[in-house]
């Protein structure tokens, strides 16, 4: 008899920087998913006699749409997402590596949008789950994991949101391997 031998398990990869945006917005609840239409910059535009391009710092609804809608500018990288391989407008890259640095958990732990978005996140737990720590940690684990979570998982996310708050409990929760 022949025998059955299963494959070995494919490791987990790191999402490419536009799904992780795109995800984070999903889970905060500001995602736009309206198809088609013009694009978006994330970065602001002053016109002189030339183009001059600034990392934004604020983004509102109209940058919360699917990063296939980004109107790329060549010669610059995104202030957040760039660290994730994200290349500039003017490269072409058919694959792209995918290190893991000690800068792109930085980017994601102190950037204007993702603090943005752990806001957003929060006002959307308490909406959904009250104020209750541990229905919060519950909607939180269901939202980024569709799983519950784990006796620890709970345990530790309730004490974390009662230590610094329900906005730190989801930055941290944007930064975990599970996530990205």
């Amino acid at each position: 008899p022949a025998m059955c031998v299963e494959p070995a398990p494919t490791p987990p990869r790191r999402l490419e920087a536009e799904a992780i945006r795109d995800s984070m917005l999903a889970v905060s609840g500001a995602l736009n998913p309206a198809a088609g239409g013009p694009g978006f910059y994330l970065m602001e535009v002053e016109e002189e006699n030339v183009m001059h391009y600034h990392v934004k710092e604020k983004f509102t609804a109209a940058e919360f749409r699917r990063m296939v809608y980004q109107t790329r500018i060549r010669q610059t990288t995104d202030g957040v997402f760039g660290s994730f391989d994200c290349p500039d407008g003017s490269q072409v890259m058919p694959r792209r590596s995918r290190p893991n640095t000690a800068l792109q958990a930085l980017h994601l732990f102190h950037s204007p949008f993702v603090l943005h978005q752990a806001g957003l996140l929060a006002d959307r737990l308490l909406a959904e789950a009250g104020t209750a720590p541990e229905q919060q940690v519950e909607t939180a684990f269901s939202l980024f994991y569709s799983r519950p979570p784990d006796d620890f998982e709970r345990r530790q996310s309730a004490a974390l949101i009662q230590a610094e708050g329900l906005p730190a409990f989801c930055r941290a929760l944007y930064n975990t391997s599970e996530f990205l």
